[in-house]
C-alpha cells in the first residue's frame, strides 16, 4: 500500500480518512517522504496511536509546520523518545501551551539542547513542576537569561 501511495502525488493522501491512517503499520509512515506528511491537515496526527509517531524518523518531525504539534494530544509528546526532541527547531516547541511540557518526562528536558530552553517564554518554565528543574543540568540554567528566573515562582529555586 505504502508504494502505491508513494508513486501517485501527496495529493491522494489529503484524500484519504483520518481512520485509514491508523490502519497502516508503522514502518508504512516511516517510508512516505517526510513532505507527505505535512500535507495531512493537523487532525489526522492526532488520529494516530501514540507509537506511530515514536517509529517516525526525527527529520519528520521537524518537517511539520509548528501548529501540527499543538495539535497532538500530550500524550503523543510523552511517547516520542527523547531524541525526537531535541531535533524540534525551537520555534516548534514555543508553539506548545505550556501544560504540554508538564506532561513531560523530566529526561525529556535534560536532552534537549540550552538553545531550546531560551527560546521558551518564561511562563513555560513556570508551569513546570519542580523536580523537571532539578533535572537540568548547569549549563542549561546558564544559557536562559536572568528574567527567565525572577519569573519562576520561589519553591522552584529551593528545589
Amino acid at each position: 500500500m505504502t508504494t502505491y501511495i508513494r508513486s501517485k502525488s501527496t495529493f491522494l493522501l489529503i484524500h484519504l480518512r483520518p481512520y485509514h491512517l491508523t490502519t497502516l503499520l508503522p514502518y508504512n509512515l516511516t517510508t512516505l517522504p517526510p513532505n507527505h506528511l505535512t500535507t495531512l491537515l493537523p487532525y489526522y496526527l492526532t488520529t494516530l496511536p501514540p507509537y506511530h509517531l515514536t517509529t517516525l524518523l526525527p527529520y519528520y518531525l521537524t518537517t511539520l509546520p509548528p501548529y501540527y504539534l499543538t495539535t497532538l494530544t500530550p500524550y503523543h509528546l510523552t511517547t516520542l523518545p527523547p531524541y525526537h526532541l531535541t531535533t524540534l527547531l525551537p520555534y516548534h516547541l514555543t508553539t506548545l501551551p505550556p501544560y504540554y511540557l508538564t506532561t513531560l518526562r523530566p529526561y525529556h528536558l535534560t536532552t534537549l539542547l540550552p538553545y531550546h530552553l531560551t527560546t521558551l517564554l518564561p511562563y513555560h518554565l513556570t508551569t513546570l513542576p519542580p523536580y523537571h528543574l532539578t533535572t537540568l543540568l548547569p549549563y542549561h540554567l546558564t544559557t536562559l537569561p536572568p528574567y527567565y528566573l525572577t519569573t519562576l515562582p520561589p519553591y522552584h529555586l529551593t528545589t
